[in-house]
């Protein structure tokens, strides 16, 4: 089934996890994926991948929590393929030492919270921000959130706000920019 044929998809995160899975399957689809990554091996190795397998794929350095690194991210995109038709905000901050180190409020490292919610939720924000001028009439933007940003738990209180914020996020841009 190719129905994204002639479609350009950026997914960011997406040199591993959920994002890997999103850019192999858009690109199994037709999509050609603009793979962003803070890791440039994973990104190269996961869109080396797909051109193997007969897809279109490249490859783009960002750290999303970068207004810099996006900005010419997606101007690099838009300038080589024209525009931005599908903006995968998959990007997040997962390392485990990062995701242990993340639990109760009373304890929270400040430096942990302000990073979280520079890479998840800002990084999203900065993405969609910076696609938009070359999404057009049609255009997607997903938004990969969690159940922990609909829930209070234990553990994980930065990385669940910065979900949560998320689906704000969606919701305001849906509103602004939607059908």
């Amino acid at each position: 089934m190719k129905n994204l044929q002639d479609r350009i998809a950026v997914v960011t995160g997406g040199g591993s996890g959920i994002g890997e899975a999103t850019s192999r399957l858009l690109a199994e689809r037709g999509a050609t994926v603009a793979i962003l990554d803070i890791s440039m091996s994973a990104a190269e190795r996961v869109a080396g991948d797909i051109l193997a397998a007969g897809g279109n794929a490249c490859s783009f350095y960002a750290d999303v929590s970068s207004e810099h690194d996006v900005s010419v991210a997606m101007k690099e995109i838009a300038k080589r393929f024209g525009r931005i038709d599908i903006l995968h905000n998959n990007a997040a901050l997962l390392a485990r030492d990062h995701l242990a180190a993340d639990g109760l409020i009373e304890a929270m490292d400040l430096d942990l919270w302000e990073r979280t919610m520079a890479v998840n939720l800002r990084g999203a924000m900065l993405c969609t921000k910076h696609a938009l001028p070359s999404m057009g009439a049609g255009g997607s933007i997903i938004m990969t959130g969690s159940g922990k940003g609909m829930q209070g738990d234990l553990d994980h209180a930065a990385y669940g706000v910065s979900k949560a914020g998320l689906e704000a996020l969606m919701r305001y841009t849906a509103a602004q920019y939607g059908k």
